[in-house]
């Protein structure tokens, strides 16, 4: 296919094409000359075309230079012989089944070699960028569902007397839950549709701000299907998880309790239940980190092993609340006075919604300096590799 692709662009001219970053940053165009020397001397070649990224252009970063086969031996000096070929595996390609089919095809004294080091440096950082992004990504589900579950919370502990006139008036327990449920199912559609679009958009951002940062020219958004219909079965699907228990905690409420007038604040019980699902959590991802350390568990599992340390975190904070904030309120006391008083009263009487909101706190907190730190070794890492 390049041969044609070359041959169409040449048309029987000497000339060279270039990748259009590559062009653009020797200041050159389609129809200017450019210098080349090599073995068989100088030559003046004109420009008779531009590369797209991807494909030829993806060695050395796009920085080379295409011409027709006979006119590069003449300008290296090889005569009929051909020197190196540079292999490109098609997505989902093995590199060791690849590399022993050419070994078994080419004749006595070929050699089928990996990539030199800096290619190798360049797969692993890339690797480690694909891995923080996952990461990131599941951080980023499970802070959705605590966000999801924490404004649920507080809609259903604002609209009790409002459900409670519903069961009053004939209402079963049953009906009550469909109706939350249904809520959350149409909300979660007008969020995910929201966002879908609001993700094209800044990955269309993205895209334009790389290409001035790094002076190339990034390969446009390819899109597919598959992440359209995760998005559509993914996010009303967290919602429904999220928004079972308070919805059903709502529905099973004592109709009375939540009309008649009453002087006693409301406080939060926190099951027990919900603090040994986060201790076995924990657990899981203390052995984990043993898995990771001795070699038993792969990279693959960080980002899970991330969200159940996560979860676990959210589900025991509840009950290291008060003692916590036994010690924050001799802060915010001195602080804000009063209003810091308040503020401390009222996220004792909340401590589910406190563990979520700190829960998504330490979730930003862990992404930034996470991927910052890792982005600055990848910045290394590249400096080393250039």
């Amino acid at each position: 296919d390049l041969d044609v692709v070359v041959g169409r662009a040449f048309d029987g001219r000497p000339g060279v094409l270039l990748e259009a970053s590559f062009a653009r940053s020797l200041g050159v165009d389609v129809a200017s000359s450019l210098d080349l020397y090599a073995q068989g001397g100088r030559r003046v070649l004109p420009v008779v075309g531009l590369l797209a990224p991807g494909g030829v252009s993806v060695f050395d970063g796009g920085a080379v230079a295409v011409l027709p086969l006979a006119a590069a031996r003449d300008l290296l000096g090889l005569g009929t012989r051909v020197t190196v070929l540079q292999v490109t595996l098609a997505p989902g390609a093995g590199r060791e089944q690849v590399a022993e089919a050419l070994r078994r095809a080419l004749p006595p004294g070929h050699e089928v070699q990996p990539p030199a080091e800096a290619g190798v440096l360049a797969r692993d950082t890339m690797r480690s960028v694909e891995q923080g992004l996952s990461a990131v990504s599941v951080m980023s589900l499970v802070a959705g569902a605590f966000i999801v579950l924490n404004t649920f919370l507080m809609s259903t502990g604002e609209r009790r007397r409002a459900l409670a006139l519903l069961r009053a008036l004939g209402m079963q327990r049953r009906q009550v839950l469909g109706l939350l449920l249904r809520e959350a199912v149409l909300l979660a559609g007008v969020g995910t549709a929201l966002g879908i679009g609001a993700g094209l958009v800044a990955a269309t951002a993205m895209v334009g701000s790389l290409e001035q940062l790094l002076g190339l020219t990034v390969p446009g958004i390819h899109l597919t299907a598959t992440p359209f219909v995760l998005a559509a079965l993914i996010g009303p699907a967290v919602a429904l998880i999220a928004t079972g228990m308070p919805a059903r905690a709502a529905a099973r409420r004592p109709v009375l309790a939540d009309l008649l007038p009453s002087r006693r604040l409301l406080t939060e019980r926190i099951p027990v239940g919900l603090t040994r699902a986060g201790l076995v959590l924990l657990l899981l991802t203390a052995l984990a980190l043993v898995g990771f350390v001795t070699g038993v568990l792969t990279e693959s599992l960080v980002a899970p092993t991330m969200a159940v340390a996560l979860v676990g975190f959210v589900l025991v904070l509840p009950r290291l609340v008060p003692g916590l904030l036994r010690g924050a309120s001799w802060i915010t006391e001195r602080m804000l006075g009063l209003e810091g008083r308040l503020a401390i009263r009222y996220l004792q009487r909340r401590p589910m919604r406190t563990s979520l909101t700190a829960g998504v706190l330490m979730l930003a907190v862990i992404v930034g300096i996470g991927m910052g730190n890792a982005i600055r070794g990848n910045v290394r890492a590249f400096g080393h590799w250039y």
